[in-house]
């Protein structure tokens, strides 16, 4: 996981003054996916990283107290942005939060949904 938390904080984009990380991953679990878009927090105001496990799409988000402050809240984009797209549920805290869902074809599509929120 540590070689691609370095690969992917150099793949850091600025969109309107905000950092974003997006990426589809290879990973086993999504305990690991979560506790990467956490650690990449440090990279970047916004991360979202999604993946295809077993079959199924999983999908965390980490987003920054400033951006918190700002009215996104990473609970709502997965309710109201990520789940209809993955055909799933999930939840969190405000700066943390997970998806989980049949749909895993879509999961570029969920980070472009995630990213124009920017």
């Amino acid at each position: 996981m540590a070689i691609i938390k370095t690969e992917l904080a150099a793949k850091v984009e600025t969109i309107n003054g905000f950092t974003f990380i997006g990426a589809v991953l290879e990973v086993s679990n999504a305990d690991g996916l979560k506790k990467l878009a956490n650690d990449l927090k440090a990279d970047a105001q916004l991360v979202i990283v999604a993946a295809n496990i077993a079959g199924k799409a999983s999908v965390a988000i980490s987003i920054s107290d400033d951006l918190v402050s700002k009215g996104l809240e990473a609970p709502v984009i997965i309710k109201q942005h990520i789940t209809p797209i993955i055909k799933g549920g999930g939840g969190g805290s405000k700066n943390l939060a997970t998806a989980g869902g049949q749909d895993a074809s879509n999961l570029d599509k969920a980070i472009a949904a995630v990213k124009a929120l920017l």
